[in-house]
């Protein structure tokens, strides 16, 4: 499906991977970004200073922790999480909060690892043995793991307990065993999301 988002909000960012991709974007007039670290954040601003961007396009930098930040009454048409959602342990209040800056019809995707065959086995036994899905293991900050992986199975669970918001499409990568669903999901190793606001 195609989108021309005019406004895009990018969570996460670091190097600016893909930020030069969603900003050169001819549609796109404003972009916004955010990210805990500064030096990232200043990287990416100079690029757009030096991009070819026309006069009408505007951009702001916000340096924080997108799971408390407040952006206020900022709608967005695009909230793009590229390879920074696993790192946030409480998906369900993020999510929930930053949906209230989707504009009507806005789309939230967000692309990260998720579990493959290996992985799955692995933290199968660290979850029965080390009590892994414990909320007091995983939100206690001195043993927090900062790669949460993501399943489609979460993110269901998620968007059953918010109003006003779908899930639109997920795609699984491509792999060469399998890829007839559901059990390409195994054995894939990224998940790309894709949610609207209604």
């Amino acid at each position: 499906m195609k989108k021309n988002p005019i406004s895009v909000l990018e969570i996460g960012p670091g190097s600016g991977y893909y930020s030069k991709m969603i900003f050169d974007h001819p549609s796109v007039l404003n972009y916004d970004f955010i990210d805990i670290n500064d030096k990232f954040l200043e990287f990416i601003a100079e690029r757009i200073a030096n991009s070819n961007k026309k006069n009408n396009f505007s951009s702001n930098t916000f340096i924080g922790d997108v799971s408390s930040f407040d952006f206020q009454n900022k709608k967005y048409d695009l909230i793009v999480f590229l390879s920074s959602m696993h790192h946030i342990p409480d998906r369900q209040n993020l999510i929930q909060s930053i949906t209230n800056n989707l504009s009507k019809n806005g789309v939230l995707i967000a692309v990260d690892p998720t579990h493959y065959l290996k992985r799955i086995l692995a933290l199968s036994y660290k979850m029965i043995t080390r009590g892994y899905l414990k909320r007091k293991y995983y939100m206690n900050r001195v043993g927090l793991s900062t790669h949460h992986m993501c399943t489609l199975g979460e993110y269901k669970k998620i968007i059953r307990n918010i109003h006003g918001i779908e899930i639109e499409s997920v795609i699984f990568n491509h792999n060469k065993l399998i890829n007839i669903a559901p059990f390409n999901k195994y054995l894939s190793s990224y998940i790309a999301l894709m949610l609207k606001k209604l």
